[in-house]
């Protein structure tokens, strides 16, 4: 029967998680075995955000390739994308509870 492969269990067979071998052998014993465009996306992704300090959801990384597909600058919220190598499109800093 045909199997499909999600990006949760790609990333714990990339990764070595304790049920990798498991989940391996489960993939190798069917045929044809699918994934999605998605699915290999998410995979990189979720490999690349356990290494990368940004921690970009996806979202974020469309953002992030528009930006730098078009040269342009990134508005946005947060910290997440100050741990790239984006442009920013200004600062605008949450004021504390004491207004500073």
């Amino acid at each position: 029967m045909t199997i499909f492969a999600d990006a949760s269990a790609l990333i714990a067979i990339i990764a070595g998680e304790p049920d990798a071998d498991a989940l391996a052998d489960l993939l190798e014993a069917e045929q044809p075995r699918l994934c999605s465009a998605i699915s290999t996306w998410e995979t990189i992704a979720g490999l690349c955000r356990s290494y990368h300090p940004a921690s970009l959801n996806m979202g974020d990384c469309y953002a992030y390739a528009c930006a730098k597909a078009n040269r342009a600058k990134l508005l946005f919220k947060g910290e997440d994308f100050t741990k790239t190598d984006i442009t920013p499109a200004g600062s605008c800093r949450e004021e504390d509870e004491t207004g500073n």
